[in-house]
């Protein structure tokens, strides 16, 4: 299986964190497996085609989320799409986020300006999807005119993200021109999580890449993405993923890995 990151287009640099692409080779077996994805506070674009024709293809919308996605794989399969930034969905879907959080929607039903046929062509003319341009026409063509995200929405997120969650929620409310409540308030609106819940998150992935992707010692990875000991750790990942970091870690070792840091 192979993942990989890649830049969006600049006039959608705003909303779109980066494209992906996941392929699962086929190995002429019709067995399907079941694939776990952690949250990253975002929502997903994304489109499946399956070279073998066993699954018709699909394009769907995954609201943020505060758990693991758990989804079925199939062999011969590409996935690809957009990531969005934590605070965009709710200008995107011009919807209140809360009541969707953890959903996942069919594509052309919140997003009726979308039309996936060109991309589900592509992807079944080569085996792995690499028409980024257009993935950034797809989702130019959907963005809202005259609704933009809200910037302080946006700044909180950012803030949060870019500090991988480990900063007090006053400080941050300190720093910005409005009080904690209606912060709060617009923040759930808009990314349909707390801004607690966003750093819970983003220490947990914090932690992950650095085991994963820069091979670092569990203990030193945990503990700098500021968790007081193991125990912490593990009852934190337990909460947001359902599953063991171990469990977790050797089934996403078999992922061959390529992201965006930053």
């Amino acid at each position: 299986m192979y993942y990989r990151e890649y830049h969006p287009a600049p006039a959608i640099s705003n909303w779109v964190s980066h494209h992906f692409v996941f392929t699962v080779p086929g190995d002429g077996e019709k067995r399907e497996a079941l694939h776990t994805i952690i949250p990253d506070g975002g929502a997903s674009l994304v489109f499946h085609f399956n070279q073998p024709g066993r699954q018709a293809p699909w394009a769907r919308f995954t609201c943020p989320r505060t758990e693991n996605l758990e989804t079925p794989i199939y062999p011969g399969s590409v996935y690809f799409g957009s990531r969005f930034y934590p605070g965009v969905s709710g200008a995107l879907l011009g919807r209140d986020m809360r009541p969707l959080r953890n959903r996942i929607l069919e594509a052309q039903d919140c997003l009726p300006g979308l039309d996936p046929k060109p991309l589900l062509v592509a992807a079944g003319n080569k085996p792995e999807f690499d028409e980024f341009h257009l993935l950034d026409e797809a989702v130019f063509s959907i963005l809202p005119e005259g609704r933009a995200p809200d910037g302080l929405v946006m700044e909180a997120a950012a803030a949060i993200h870019d500090e991988k969650g480990k900063l007090k929620i006053s400080g941050l409310v300190g720093r910005l021109p409005i009080s904690e409540r209606p912060l709060q308030k617009r923040f759930r609106r808009h990314t349909g999580l707390t801004m607690k819940e966003l750093a819970r998150i983003c220490r947990l992935r914090a932690a992950v890449f650095d085991v994963i992707l820069r091979g670092r010692h569990h203990t030193d990875a945990f503990l700098d993405a500021g968790f007081f000991d193991q125990a912490h750790y593990i009852n934190e990942f337990l909460r947001v993923s359902g599953m063991l970091p171990s469990a977790f870690y050797r089934y996403i070792r078999q992922v061959d890995s390529s992201v965006l840091e930053g």
